[in-house]
Order: C-alpha cells, then sequence, then structure tokens
C-alpha cells in the first residue's frame, strides 16, 4: 500500500495541482531547512521530521519487527514495528514509521479515542478523586467478577472499528 509519494487519482478526483505538495522525502537528513535565527539568537538545523506516533516508537527504541511502544493521553495508541507493510481489515492502521536511505520502518497501529475523556468521566461519577487513585484501585482487584466496561464514547477503534459503538458496562 505504500508507494513513497502521493495519489495522483486523489488529486485528479479532486482537481488538486500536486505542486501544493512538499517532496517526499527521507525522515532524516539535511533536506529540512533550520530555524529563523532571530527566534534563538542563531539558526539551527532541522534534521528530522516524524509525526507524533512514529517519533513516539522511534524516541523508545522500536527499530525491530515485533517491537511496541504504547501512549496514553487523550487517546491510547499501541504501536508494533512490522517487517512490512501491514495491510489490516482488524481496524489496524498500517504506517511508515520512517525512512532513512533505503530503509523503510513500517508500524500497525491500533488506537482508542477515548482515554482522557473516560478517565473524566469516571472521576465526574465519583469513582475516583485523584488521578493517581487509579493505579492504585486496579492492582488492588483480584477479579472483576464478570464485569467489563466498554469506552465507546466515540466509537469503538481496533479491533471492533464501529464508529456507531456506545459505552455500556456489561457482565458475564
Amino acid at each position: 500500500p505504500f508507494t513513497m509519494q502521493y495519489a495522483g487519482w486523489a488529486f485528479s478526483l479532486f482537481s488538486l495541482p500536486m505542486s501544493i505538495m512538499p517532496e517526499v522525502v527521507d525522515s532524516f537528513g539535511d533536506h529540512f531547512g533550520s530555524t529563523k535565527p532571530e527566534l534563538l539568537d542563531h539558526s539551527i538545523p532541522i534534521t528530522a521530521v516524524l509525526a507524533d506516533q512514529s517519533a513516539s516508537a522511534f524516541g523508545s527504541a522500536c527499530y525491530k519487527p515485533g517491537s511496541a511502544k504504547i501512549t496514553m493521553g487523550t487517546g491510547s495508541f499501541l504501536d508494533v514495528v512490522t517487517a512490512k507493510p501491514h495491510a489490516s481489515m482488524e481496524g489496524l492502521v498500517p504506517l511508515v514509521g520512517w525512512k532513512i536511505g533505503d530503509e523503510t520502518t513500517y508500524l500497525a497501529e491500533g488506537s482508542v479515542h477515548d482515554t482522557g475523556v473516560m478517565v473524566n468521566w469516571a472521576k465526574t461519577m465519583g469513582l475516583f478523586e485523584n488521578i493517581g487513585d487509579i493505579s492504585a484501585t486496579v492492582s488492588g482487584l483480584v477479579s472483576s467478577n464478570g464485569v467489563y466496561f466498554v469506552p465507546g464514547f466515540h466509537g469503538l477503534q481496533a479491533p471492533i472499528v464501529d464508529s456507531t459503538a456506545t459505552a455500556g458496562i456489561h457482565l458475564y
């Protein structure tokens, strides 16, 4: 699915000129330019440009296939390095993590968009007062006694991928 170039058909479909897009280049190198000297009294070269989750995987030393990282904030993301592009029908998103010379690193990403919303909701419901209490409470549980909470405030992401799904508490 990755050609390392823009999809010409999409530009034709929307009658957009390809000239509006920047050149596709390696993620690292001396081709990004530098900061304006007036910002910090001198110019600083920009030698890498990565998107947030790709940068997080690279910064977490996830360089080999099978290595992974999880980040949690407003949303939560699991990114796994794959040996080749990972096309998925199960909700994982295939990404180019970064490209250095002839070597391209691919990621498969699963995400949950409601982490922050869920934490705020739980606090509003009186389930805890301080966010630091969550870890102690969860660590102290021996069993859920068959109760599961599905935080689908904005639908469900991987592996379900259903934008119409809603939150629920389920007993099994």
